[in-house]
């Protein structure tokens, strides 16, 4: 609301009074004053009256409580923020919590939480120990849970509950306590004050509950609650070396749990197995020497010295309590009662024996029998009487014979198809020579009962479409039946089907020519197409490329698809796969990425292939230096003439094209590299003024040696590589400097005291406009910049008088003439609200010039600032418009157009009246004779133009006021993302209304879609998820089989910016990236890789069963990864007494636990490694075998002297080892300082709240005690699952897919439009990619299947399908979406994937 200024006489003075708030409206009693929610004044009214305007003394006005407040609710956040913008304050809902007002977070808007345990101070306005702090009446959180930033928060994410992370200490005693859920292991907390002050791991055994200590002995009282919790756990018996506790055998015949090994074996605590006595070092433990009695000579000794009866020996029933009663027992075959058992174990009816037909499989059921001689008629020994060469024709068909070498058992025989049988040469002949006579002449294959399949054989294809016909065929090649334009062709003769064989060369048969043709050939390509609509082929001569009969329009040609650089396509699975998988033989193999057509130019305005991909044809493997560009901060990554990734180095980095990695631009030397390149200059990659000068000639101010920097404002141009004038340089991505003060140049040195700051000589016209501008801090005064585009072209002097920053000229500063006859107040000529003061020679506005506050205007009759009614101007000119008055003018930088935010009324009728370019919104203004009175806002709904009252807001209010207002554009009141273009329905929605692209937003000053970040919504709703776009919801017409957008489109709401795992199950390769709570990209892995979460990038397939028990919460992967390796592995940036033959301070004495000894030559082997030097830039680092999960790491300080240690480092980690490190991080913090030692050799752990997957691990020490000196282990796993290739583990992804507009079958965009261009959205997806797990590690398939067949009555989620084990079903409202896994995939219903192992059987 403006305020109005009175006026009071008090001498010459005028003095501000502060317009009073109005009452009206609002209910009687305390209230926040209108328009000014969550400030320190508030009002009192009374029956529509303002009865006072008081303040808090403390804290700010609460409009919920109505009353003030030192501490806000957290929902509260956003409108006391909007209020009070610069402001910290504690929230009332927690004492770890506090609402930052300066910026906004990307999750809990303006809510922050400090660090657990810290608490928010309201005295100092920080976090504070939780000791040194009062809560008061605010909630004091405890245990680590209750801050949320421990929370696991994503329902899609996976997330070990964080009372399993983090156990609360309320309510134990100080010092260690027991983890809670993990009793009688090594974990254990330390608490103070009811807070969990660290969680630590015993070195050795497990945390006793009882003593509170770490303890590798458990009690006999113990044992049955330690086994509970360790059911395979193995533990010596603390008394007797012999004996043992197995945890995962109760039964035992001294006492439950414990077990005795074999005479004379010890049980040894190294290997937790039975060893040879002599290999077993017993302490304090007994040791038995004497054996035990044997046993009986009726009984059995079982393995561990029990003795049985001998009778319970093999009787498939375990007596042994080690079961080694039922070992190597011989199993008989015993026929149920009432059959007769075969010589080989098979059974059959006892009416089988001597039937006349062999039915056991060795014969032994005819074996002896007597039968009678003579053979009663029609048996099959009376076909076969009187036989005398042993075979006899079938009586009915020309291809059976009987084989009568046994006459009085004859085995029907069939001849091989086509042949039949001869009765003049008693045996198979070739059909043409066989008279059949009255037998019948089968001709077909399937007539012929070897071509049949047998009974029950499932899996036999039916002879049909296995063995066509060619009956009614002529002689020759013909076309197999069903399978036309396949490489399957028969060859008859004479109504048989000879021969079933294939086209050679992959070559299809063709059923018109009869003869095999290559399909790919242009003219062949289109009929096989048509026969095969499904199918895909090669193409002849470019391995990149194939045929794809699904697709006739492409971009290449009919049919003609290409596979995504690097992929080739592969013959073997008509799939396109990694180049390193495809052999292509005699075919061209294309290897630069402009070498692939899909990558080259289709368009006019298409970047020329060359210039977006760099090639690695010729280039060796690993990072090269780009062409022509050498010294940049880019480079390019190569493998067997592949372009692989193209890379950019880390902030203030370039690439060596000689060391062939990323170098420090400002820090390390250039020399090597200017060696080899002595004449070139290149752009500096960071800055747009600075360049790389290997010749040292060219001009310039000097930075470096070899580093120079253009004259301001000049810049140095990529093209023509010399300073040029800024207006005709591209920077990219190059920092381009705009004020005098960031070129180096003009800084002070430190060397000349007398230099003037570069701020006080070369101010700066960053966001000023173009021609002259005032010096901020030098009003009405000389001096005046001369500015364009931004930068500083002069600072000038006015020859005379001062520079005017209203007028933006130079004026003359002579005393007005009117002031010569008066020392008073005297109106000015032209201006009815501006007047001279003739005691006052430099004011606000100029030389003796004085403005009234606006609306008023000066009455030269009184001497006074008047209401505009009450005053007469008579000639003077009457201003009416705020821009009209000096006063709402601005002055330097920010400043934008006074219309805007000074609204006129000139021409507008006394009254409310819409705000000016803001139609149909809450705001208005109220006039008074062409005055802006002041500006308001409706406290709810829309202010209506056409009653000029507000109105609660619906869409067919503003919907009517469009019908009359054509040409408007309107802001939606209620959702940032959406506007409405009057004049042009919208079908897809029926009215005027119209949605920006996802993830944009509207912004209503500039009547545009914006990206969300450069838009400020205010009170209207802000929309983040895909799915709050009406773009990418199902629509009518794209009727039942549109998927749920929450199906397609994952949400970020809650999740930080960065990569995230697909929370579809089914699409374990894919990945969001998020930004701002967006989902601004769905992207795949190359082929063979799987996004992990654990360390947010691709890895190979091979790794996601070896970290999907981590994954699962598993306590798994704590091997020692650094005791086992070799000693040239670890390496160090120095060492002390380096040259020393008597002592050894270097890497290898580096390793956990090692001790000061002196080998056998007489040098002393120190306790750690000890630093050359003691600063920053010192490092240990070790090597590891192959790429491993790191999960934390355990430091000593240097054993056997000097009280040296390391109390503070980082951790660095690198997969390459060379040039890709990256800082270890924890929980909220990207790169963490570990706490080091308190000693030289008490072990320090520090478990990695992100564990990551590195090839080397880099340990920098930042603070020591006396000398840096170092022993470290690391706790993990390798990943290496057997491959020989351990350099397989690429992180690199492809390409990122943009967010493009999905078909209809699985959204639909809105189509949204600016006033001047359309645009539209949404989000690409692909069908579920399923994991193939390998490796024993595997946790797929072990329980029942659990399947649903409708979605009626069950929660929205995934499960598999009743009916089908290669599908699954996503349920979503109670509504059935059947899916579909990937080919030759199933459900695996334990892990909610589609996996190559599943617990499906169903047929």
């Amino acid at each position: 609301m403006l305020t109005s200024r009175l006026a009071v006489s008090m001498g010459c003075r005028l003095i501000p009074v502060k317009r009073i708030p109005s009452c009206i409206g609002l209910p009687d009693g305390f209230n926040p004053i209108p328009g000014r929610l969550w400030s320190k004044d508030y009002v009192q009214c009374d029956r529509n009256r303002t009865i006072h305007v008081l303040h808090c003394k403390q804290g700010y006005f609460s409009p919920g409580e109505k009353a003030c407040v030192t501490a806000i609710k957290s929902g509260d956040g956003n409108q006391f923020c909007n209020t009070n913008p610069r402001i910290l304050i504690r929230s009332s809902d927690h004492c770890g919590q506090y609402i930052d007002c300066r910026y906004t977070r990307r999750i809990g808007g303006y809510v922050k939480e400090c660090p657990y345990p810290d608490l928010f101070n309201p005295d100092t306005l920080e976090c504070g120990e939780f000791t040194k702090v009062t809560c008061g009446k605010v909630p004091e959180p405890q245990a680590p849970c209750s801050y949320e930033k421990n929370l696991c928060l994503d329902p899609y994410e996976k997330c070990t509950p964080c009372p399993e992370r983090l156990p609360s200490c309320v309510g134990l005693p100080d010092g260690d306590n027991v983890f809670a859920g993990k009793i009688w292991s090594q974990h254990y907390v330390v608490c103070y004050k009811n807070r969990t002050k660290t969680i630590k791991q015993c070195s050795s055994g497990f945390f006793d509950p009882q003593n509170r200590k770490c303890s590798s002995q458990v009690g006999t009282d113990n044992i049955a609650t330690f086994c509970s919790h360790h059911p395979a756990a193995r533990i010596p018996n603390k008394v007797n070396c012999a004996q043992y506790y197995d945890c995962s055998n109760r039964n035992s015949i001294y006492q439950p749990y414990l077990h005795e090994c074999t005479y004379p074996k010890l049980f040894s605590v190294a290997t937790l197995r039975c060893e040879d006595f002599e290999q077993v070092t017993c302490g304090a433990r007994t040791e038995p020497k004497a054996p035990l009695p044997t046993c009986g000579v009726d009984q059995f000794e079982c393995d561990n010295g029990q003795c049985i009866q001998v009778t319970d020996r093999c009787n498939n029933q375990f007596d042994c309590s080690d079961r080694s009663d039922e070992i190597n027992c011989v199993v008989k075959t015993v026929c149920p009662e009432g059959e007769w058992r075969c010589d080989n174990g098979q059974c059959l009816s006892p009416l089988s024996r001597c039937d006349g037909r062999i039915q056991c499989s060795d014969k032994s059921d005819e074996a002896g029998c007597h039968y009678n001689t003579t053979p009663r008629p029609g048996t099959y020994m009376n076909i076969c009487h009187n036989q005398q060469n042993g075979r006899a024709p079938h009586p009915t068909n020309c291809a059976k014979y009987y084989d009568c070498s046994d006459k009085y058992h004859p085995v029907l025989q069939e001849c091989p198809y086509p042949f039949l049988y001869s009765t003049l040469h008693r045996s198979c002949q070739n059909f043409e020579y066989v008279q059949c006579g009255q037998r019948y002449e089968p001709q077909a294959p399937c007539e012929f009962d070897q071509n049949k399949c047998k009974a029950l054989d499932n899996k036999c294809e039916p002879c049909i479409e296995r063995l066509p016909s060619c009956m009614g065929l002529s002689d020759g090649r013909h076309a197999f039946a069903g399978q036309l334009w396949t490489p399957k062709f028969i060859l008859c003769h004479r109504n048989r089907t000879i021969e079933v064989t294939d086209c050679p060369d992959n070559k299809k048969f063709d059923p018109d020519q009869r003869f095999c043709v290559n399909p790919t050939i242009v003219g062949n390509v289109f009929d096989y197409c048509k026969h095969n609509p499904t199918a895909v082929l090669p193409h002849p001569d470019n391995c990149g490329q194939y045929y794809n009969c699904s697709n006739i329009y492409t971009l290449l040609g009919s049919y003609i698809e290409e596979c995504s650089y690097p992929k080739l396509f592969d013959l073997s699975t008509r799939q396109c796969k990694y180049y390193t998988e495809v052999n292509c033989g005699q075919k061209s193999e294309p290897k630069g990425p402009c070498e692939y057509e899909l990558n080259k130019c289709h368009t006019s305005d298409c970047t020329p292939c060359e210039e977006r991909f760099v090639s690695c044809v010729g280039k060796p493997d690993g990072a090269n230096s780009l062409p022509g560009v050498e010294l940049s901060a880019h480079y390019v990554m190569c493998k067997d003439g592949r372009t692989i990734t193209q890379e950019v180095c880390q902030s203030n980095y370039i690439f060596s094209p000689v060391s062939r990695s990323c170098i420090q631009v400002d820090k390390e030397s250039l020399d090597d590299v200017c060696d080899k390149y002595p004449g070139i200059a290149r752009p500096h990659p960071y800055n747009c003024a600075q360049f790389i000068d290997c010749t040292t000639k060219r001009p310039g101010f000097a930075v470096t040696k070899y580093i120079k920097e253009c004259p301001y404002p000049q810049m140095f141009s990529t093209d023509t590589l010399e300073c040029h004038n800024f207006e005709h340089v591209t920077c990219d991505k190059r920092h381009q400097p705009y004020a005098p003060c960031e070129y180096l140049q003009n800084l002070c040195s430190g060397t000349d005291p007398s230099c003037i700051e570069c701020v006080e000589r070369l101010p700066s016209c960053r966001e000023l406009p173009d021609g002259n501008n005032p010096i901020a801090t030098k009003l009405w005064s000389q001096s005046y910049l001369v500015c364009h585009k931004n930068r500083t072209m002069s600072v000038d002097k006015c020859t005379t008088g001062v520079f005017d920053p209203y007028k933006k000229h130079c004026v003359d500063d002579k005393k007005p003439s009117v002031c010569s006859m008066s020392s008073g107040l005297v109106a000015k000529g032209d201006n009815c609200a501006q007047y001279y003061d003739c005691s006052s020679p430099v004011t606000e506005f100029g030389q003796y010039l004085q403005e009234c506050p606006y609306p008023q205007l000066f009455n030269d009759d009184t001497q006074q600032c008047q209401h505009f009614s009450q005053v007469e101007c008579k000639s003077r000119y009457q201003p009416k418009a705020p821009c009209e008055y000096l006063q709402t003018q601005c002055i330097g930088v920010g400043c934008g157009s006074c219309g805007k935010s000074h609204p006129s009324c000139v021409g507008l009728l006394d009254g409310a009246n819409s705000y000016p370019d803001r139609p149909m919104t809450p705001d208005y203004i109220i006039c008074d004779h062409g005055r802006t009175i002041s500006t308001e806002h409706c406290n709810t709904g829309l202010f209506d133009p056409s009653t000029k009252t507000c109105r609660a807001y619906s869409p067919d209010m503003i919907n009517s006021y469009c019908r009359s207002n054509a040409n408007l554009v309107l802001p939606s009141p209620d959702n940032c993302a959406q506007f409405y273009q009057c004049g042009e329905i919208n079908h897809m929605t029926g009215s005027y209304l119209r949605e920006c692209a996802y993830p944009k937003l509207y912004d209503a000053s500039s009547q545009t879609c914006k990206p969300f970040t450069q838009v400020s919504c205010g009170p209207r709703h802000e929309p983040k998820a895909p799915c709050e776009y009406l773009q990418n919801q199902c629509h009518q017409d794209d009727g039942e089989n549109c998927l749920p957008c929450q199906l397609r489109l994952p949400s970020c709401i809650g999740l930080s910016d960065g990569r995230h795992w697909h929370p579809d199950p089914g699409r374990i390769t894919q990945y969001i990236t998020c930004e701002g709570e967006r989902t601004v990209a769905i992207d795949d892995c190359s082929e063979g890789m799987y996004f992990e979460q654990i360390v947010k990038d691709c890895l190979p397939l091979k790794y996601y069963s070896l970290l999907l028990a981590f994954n699962k919460g598993q306590d798994v992967c704590k091997n020692s990864l650094v005791s086992g390796v070799a000693e040239d592995k670890l390496t160090s940036s120095s060492q002390f007494g380096s040259g020393d033959p008597f002592s050894d301070y270097g890497a290898a004495r580096g390793k956990l636990n090692n001790k000061e000894v002196m080998d056998n030559t007489g040098k002393t082997l120190i306790g750690a490694w000890v630093a050359g030097k003691n600063d920053v830039d010192q490092y240990i680092q070790v090597e590891l075998p192959s790429p491993s999960l790191v999960r934390g790491i355990t430091t000593q300080g240097r054993d056997g002297c000097c009280k040296q240690w390391t109390t503070k480092y980082r951790v660095m980690y690198s997969l390459d080892c060379k040039t890709d490190w990256k800082p270890v991080g924890q929980l909220g913090t990207s790169d963490t300082f570990f706490k080091g030692n308190d000693d030289e050799n008490t072990p320090q752990s520090n478990m990695f709240d992100c564990p990551v997957i590195a090839k080397c691990i880099r340990v920098n020490p930042l603070e020591w005690s006396n000398r840096i000196a170092l022993r470290f282990d690391l706790t993990g796993c390798s990943l290496d699952s057997g491959s020989k290739n351990n350099n397989a583990l690429s992180t690199s992804a492809p390409t990122a897919v943009p967010m493009t507009t999905p078909s209809p079958t699985t959204a639909v965009p809105m189509t949204t439009s600016s006033p001047t261009q359309r645009a539209t959205a949404a989000v690409t997806t692909q069908g579920p990619i399923a994991v193939v797990t390998t490796g024993q590690n595997s946790l797929s398939g072990k329980g029942k299947f659990d399947c649903i067949t409708s979605c009626k009555g069950k929660s929205s989620g995934y499960y598999g399908a009743c009916d089908d084990c290669f599908g699954y079903i996503t349920c979503n409202w109670g509504i059935t979406y059947k899916r579909k896994c990937p080919s030759g995939l199933k459900w695996n219903s334990d892990l909610k994937v589609c996996d190559y192992k599943s617990n499906c059987s169903i047929p």
